[in-house]
């Protein structure tokens, strides 16, 4: 398997930026795959299986206890700012 280098992550991140912004088709389509990862997680959670991420240009299997913990500490921070 090939792995990038984390920084090739951040180029090809601001190219599909730029893409979404030329191209109508495509803007909506960022904000439906972020749904939709939202929603592997939560049937992730709900069926106590884990998800696959990418994470610093790695493969990554992320279980759902781990993904309950991130749920809890980006509530924690949420709550520490109000």
């Amino acid at each position: 398997m090939k792995h990038q280098h984390p920084e090739q992550g951040h180029v090809h991140q601001r190219r599909l930026a730029a893409e979404l912004e030329r191209n109508p088709q495509l803007r909506g389509s960022m904000a439906a795959m972020q749904r939709a990862a939202q929603m592997a997680r939560q049937i992730a959670i709900q069926t106590d299986t884990a998800v696959i991420r990418v994470k610093n240009g790695q493969i990554v299997r992320v279980t759902a206890d781990e993904l309950r913990a991130e749920i809890a500490a980006e509530q924690a921070a949420l709550a520490a700012q109000r």
